[in-house]
This record gives structure tokens, C-alpha cells and sequence, in this order.
């Protein structure tokens, strides 16, 4: 889901300032998460797919811009780009052209976030989760701010992280237990208690994380422990553009996990403020060092 979303905003904040109107497609299996998908004026996101099988529409689409000539597509006020279908142009071309109907994937496109400071309360707007499952997740932060000063997310991802990068990423309890503990720390000396929320694509045994204040949301959907990580304090986990939007949206700051054997500290957290870019102007990348891990 947050690659899609993270692939949708550049044309967002950029549709938003040039005052252009954008149709979202393909975003029906989540729709009915969110709030306000239709509070925008000039941002719609498609609630129904028209067409039963899933991606045919989509099949229909690019059949039809790469079949006809491109002489007939500019006749109707239509443009495609033929050649460079997942181009990094397409916001120079918008600017350009004067065209009706612009087709675009929406696929990464990371480097076009320029915008994206600009309108980030409209986007957080657009992307609330549904009051019901917002207010699910406000009760439970609320309860563990009641007892704790600080809160701080820990995404612990797994799954396919078993083989991503020859499981660079992949990371054991205990590697998570190291770090969390020395935020703990470096918190205390600071005279503040800190509780760490648990949030993973798999099951996680809280003993693991003995002698730490810890706590799970109980959710039923994968947006409901976004919202949560957004509400925290700071972020921690491996890289995701999971952890990534929770930054964005609940301008948290985020600490990247490349390696086992990193030192960690709070000066190091930082907003994200479009994909892979952080507030104090670091960029993520994969590291080198990931290279020997692969062999």
C-alpha cells in the first residue's frame, strides 16, 4: 500500500500547485480505509474499479495509448509517452503540454518530491484513515502517554526481508533489543521513561523484549499500525517505505537500520519529507556494504 501512496503524491502536490485535475486509479482494495479520498477538489481517487478482473483496466489503458498513432492520441487532446512509459519527464511534459488527458505510471517516481513540503497537509488530509480506525489507535497511544513521556515505534519487518538484499535487512529480535535498549539509555539520562511500540508484518513474542517497556496496538488492518507508528514520538526499522510514510505523515523523525552493528542515538532521527529524503537533507540509499551480504 505506502509504495502506492508514495508513488501517488508527487502527481498530487504537482497537480495541486499547477492546478490540474488528477484521477487515481487502482486504489479500490483500500479505499474504504480512509477518510477523505474525495475532499480535494481536483484529486479524485477511483472508488470502483470498472472492470471485474483486477489490472484489466489497466491492460486496456496501455493497449489503447500504445496502439494508436500518436498523431490521433494529440488530436483528441490526449498524450502518452510511448517510449518512456515510467519516465522521470512527465512533470516537465505537464507543464508543457496543452492536453486534456495525460496517461502516466505512477511508478517510481521518487525524484519529482520538490513540491511535496508545499502540500503535505492536504495530503495527510486526503489520507486519513476512517474515524473509526483512527479512533481505535488515538485510545491506545493515549493510554500508553498517560504512563510514559516518550513513545517510540519500532518496525520490525520480515517476510519477504527473509531474501530482499540476501536478507540484509533481515534482522533478529536481538538486534532490535540492542538498539531499542540503548535508546532507552540515552532517554533515561535524559530523566524521561520511554515505552517502545511493536509493529511487524509477523507474529512477535514479547519476551524477547524482556526488561523493555513495550505494547502492541490490537489492529485489524495494516493501516491502523501506520496510523499508530505516525502518532509515536520517533521511528526505527529497517527500510521501508512502510516506516517512511508514518514518518511523513506524522512528521516523526526516523532512524534507518542498515546494519547489525550500527550505533544509534537521537541526534541521528530525522523527518522524512518525501521518499527516501529526510529534513535534514540526508538522502537513503542502499549501502556498499550490503554488496558482501549478497555473495
Amino acid at each position: 500500500m505506502c509504495n502506492r501512496l508514495w508513488s501517488y503524491v508527487p502527481f498530487i502536490s504537482f497537480c495541486l500547485k499547477a492546478e490540474k485535475e488528477l484521477l487515481i486509479l487502482h486504489f479500490e482494495e483500500y479505499y474504504d480505509l480512509f477518510e477523505n479520498l474525495q475532499a480535494i477538489p481536483g484529486i479524485q481517487v477511483q472508488k470502483h474499479h470498472p472492470f471485474k478482473k483486477r489490472g484489466l483496466g489497466k491492460k486496456l489503458l496501455y493497449h489503447f495509448t500504445q496502439k494508436l498513432p500518436q498523431g490521433v492520441l494529440r488530436f483528441s487532446n490526449v498524450y502518452a509517452d510511448k517510449d518512456f512509459w515510467e519516465n522521470e519527464r512527465w512533470n516537465a511534459v505537464l507543464s508543457g503540454q496543452k492536453t486534456r488527458i495525460f496517461f502516466q505510471s505512477g511508478v517510481d517516481h521518487i525524484q519529482k518530491n520538490l513540491l511535496l513540503p508545499e502540500y503535505h497537509e492536504q495530503v495527510r488530509l486526503l489520507f486519513k484513515p476512517k474515524q473509526t480506525l483512527a479512533h481505535n489507535i488515538d485510545q491506545q497511544i493515549d493510554a500508553q502517554r498517560a504512563k510514559h513521556e516518550v513513545i517510540v515505534g519500532v518496525h520490525i519487518r520480515r517476510n519477504d526481508y527473509r531474501s530482499f538484499k540476501g536478507g540484509a535487512y533481515y534482522f533478529q529480535d536481538a538486534t532490535y533489543y540492542k538498539y531499542m535498549a540503548a535508546l532507552e539509555k540515552e532517554l533515561n539520562t535524559m530523566g524521561k521513561s520511554v515505552v517502545f511500540l511493536l509493529c511487524s508484518d509477523e507474529k512477535v513474542d514479547p519476551a524477547h523484549f524482556e526488561g523493555l517497556n513495550t505494547f502492541q496496538v490490537s489492529s485489524s488492518v495494516d493501516v491502523e499500525e501506520l496510523y499508530a507508528l505516525a502518532l509515536t514520538d520517533y521511528i526505527m526499522g529497517a527500510p521501508s517505505t512502510f516506516s517512511m510514510w508514518a514518518s511523513f505523515y506524522g512528521e516523526v523523525p526516523l532512524r534507518i537500520l542498515q546494519f547489525k552493528d550500527e550505533k544509534i542515538a537521537l541526534h541521528q532521527f530525522s523527518v522524512i519529507i518525501s521518499q527516501d529524503v529526510f529534513e535534514d537533507g540526508k538522502r537513503f540509499v542502499h549501502n556498499d556494504r550490503l554488496a558482501s551480504s549478497e555473495c
